[in-house]
């Protein structure tokens, strides 16, 4: 992904640097989904592809399209095993309804669905680390690889390709092999036919129980 024509609103020194803390961190961040404060917890025990974004960033736009990219491979259009979170760490000059315009934008740029989690970073209190100084973040797009149990496996700052991500998430990540029966009996559950049947078979088996057979003379 070339940004050379781009205006550099990125700051690309210091690229590699120690990563100060683990993931999740403390606190709730707002969802673009639900438009409430959500916890960072709901993301235990996930493999979590992090991008830190603001909508003032527009090498964010083509960072949310290599993201895309790798969401048809392994996030839910692909494999399911690997959740993308785009977290805006400008909350002085991002709120919602900006950052549902930049998604709408960078899908109808580069045509793409864009159907994995947003949010926005909430401001630190005066007694806390920000966001981005517990992550050890100093540019943006910022992409974070977050392994199951919270330890950052990569970082990737100032903007990188689907392919070096796919790269390195190949050579280096190995996903828990789903339970295929597991998925079978949600889908089974969660489907209205099935629930229907269920309740038929259910009545039936009361009936038969209730009513007494009429004897045999």
């Amino acid at each position: 992904m070339r940004f050379s024509i781009l205006v550099p609103l990125i700051a690309l020194m210091l690229l590699i640097q120690p990563v100060s803390a683990d993931f999740p961190v403390s606190g709730t961040y707002l969802s673009l989904s639900s438009g409430v404060a959500e916890p960072y917890s709901k993301f235990d025990g996930k493999f979590i592809l992090l991008e830190a974004f603001a909508t003032w960033c527009e090498p964010c736009l083509h960072e949310m399209h290599e993201l895309s990219l790798l969401n048809d491979v392994y996030g839910s259009d692909g494999s399911g095993n690997l959740t993308i979170l785009s977290i805006s760490v400008s909350p002085r000059t991002d709120n919602l309804e900006k950052i549902q315009n930049f998604k709408l934008k960078a899908e109808n740029l580069f045509g793409f669905k864009a159907d994995w989690e947003f949010g926005m970073i909430t401001q630190a209190r005066s007694n806390e680390q920000s966001f981005t100084s517990l992550l050890n973040i100093s540019a943006i797009p910022t992409i974070l690889l977050i392994n199951q149990d919270g330890s950052i496996t990569h970082k990737w700052q100032g903007g990188t390709s689907a392919n070096d991500i796919s790269a390195f998430i190949n050579a280096n990540v190995t996903f828990p092999e789903s339970n295929s029966y597991s998925v079978i009996v949600d889908q089974l559950l969660g489907n209205t036919l099935f629930q229907f049947f269920m309740v038929g078979v259910l009545i039936t088996i009361l009936f038969r129980l209730i009513i007494p057979k009429p004897e045999v003379t």
